[in-house]
Parts: structure tokens; sequence; C-alpha cells
């Protein structure tokens, strides 16, 4: 029987608007809330406040804080432990052996936000988009799969999705529907 827990991760980014909520109006602070703010409904979800990680078996899951080139296997060395995070933006990913002999990953999935909203990026960014899906025994051991968004599509489970938004052409089917994060996606045939 599969249970599922709706967790929000708090990133660097929503900790940016509690910050500025705490210099800039510091007298709503505390009578606002960033569940508020995001449209949350007390309960519906299990918060995680940014720099905290929740366990999910042997897996740790967080926002990450890293920010050079090798940060999946630096996530792994600071945590000691398995660890899924996005804070990079971009797919990477790092496998160990433990002393123990237990393998161990560190994994940077990718985003699935949109370039042209990021108005503060002065370069190229080498984000990609991309998600992942964990499978969790009841032992704890899980399996991890990243699912790549190229040309805004993937595929999930054998079945090939493509993104439908503003100026997106909409795809063959009018298969059943699913949501990754932002992203509204429709199940495709290929036909």
């Amino acid at each position: 029987v599969s249970q599922s827990r709706k967790i929000f991760i708090l990133g660097n980014h929503e900790d940016r608007l509690r910050s500025y909520i705490w210099e800039q109006a510091r007298a709503i602070f505390g009578l606002i809330t960033l569940e508020d703010l995001l449209g949350i409904q007390k309960g519906e979800w299990e918060i995680v406040p940014y720099g905290k990680y929740v366990r999910l078996g042997k897996l740790v899951v967080t926002h990450g804080h890293r920010t050079n080139t090798n940060h999946a296997a630096g996530m792994l060395q600071d945590y000691g432990h398995s660890v899924i995070y996005g804070h990079m933006h971009t797919f990477q990913m790092h496998l160990r052996v433990n002393a123990l002999g237990e393998e161990q990953v560190g994994i940077c999935p990718g985003w699935l936000g949109d370039l042209r909203q990021i108005e503060y990026m002065s370069r190229i960014p080498q984000w990609c988009h991309g998600f992942a899906t964990v499978e969790i025994r009841d032992d704890g051991v899980f399996f991890p799969q990243v699912h790549k968004v190229l040309n805004s599509c993937t595929t999930l489970d054998g079945k090939y999705y493509t993104k439908l938004g503003k100026g997106w052409n909409k795809p063959k089917t009018n298969g059943p529907m699913f949501v990754l994060e932002n992203s509204v996606c429709t199940q495709d045939d290929g036909k």
C-alpha cells in the first residue's frame, strides 16, 4: 500500500523572501507567513525550512547549498549519506561506496523552472530541465530515476509526455494530464 506525503522543502529563493520581509517590512513579520504567500493551506504540506532536510528511507532530501563544479560529490561528502537536492538546477550524479560496502549517491536531477522568468541571469546558465522519481522500499532502500526534460518532452513509466502552455503546440492526444511542479503536461501516444 502506497503512502504519500506532501513535503515542501524551502530553498534560498523562499529564504530571500523571508529575509526581505524581516528587513523591509518588519511590522508584518509573523503576521503573514510564507505558506500564506505561496497559497499553501496549513496542514496540507510538511514544510522543511531552508538548510534543513527530511529523511525518506535511506535518502536525505534537501534543497542543497553547493555551487561548485562537483556539487554532487560535495553534497555526498557534507551529508555522509545518500542525498538528492536541486539547488544547482543542473543534472549531476556522484556514486561512492563507504567503508561498510554500502553504495551511496548524490543526485541533482535538474529543475522545472522557466528561464524566461529569470531576470537576474546575466550569462547563459548551464541549467537543465529534469526531475526525479524515487521508489522507497519498507527497509529504506531506494531506487531513484532521473527524468530529463529535453525540448519540453520527457518519458515516465514508458510513456511519452510533452509540455503544454503559452507558446507551445498542443500534442496530438487528449490523454490524461499530470503536473510536474509548475509545468502542466499531457500524455502523448506518439501518433
